[in-house]
């Protein structure tokens, strides 16, 4: 049985490993556990607006600058 913390880190790094590989993210999550998906999809789904967000709270940065994880 996983944490919910061990999900949470997976959740990311498959976000993470989409952006900087180009896989699917289908294809990073194939055998992770429904939470970890539930997050990574849910954090795909709303990426413009949390990249919106972290825009008009990250004073002095551009989006581009910050690093991606």
């Amino acid at each position: 049985m996983s944490r919910r913390s061990d999900q949470r880190r997976d959740a990311v790094f498959a976000l993470y490993q989409r952006d900087v590989t180009g896989r699917t993210l289908d294809e990073l999550l194939e055998g992770a556990k429904p939470f970890t998906k539930e997050l990574a999809s849910g954090v795909d789904e709303r990426r413009e607006d949390l990249d919106k967000e972290i825009s008009a709270r990250a004073r002095g940065w551009d989006l581009e600058r910050i690093a991606p994880l």
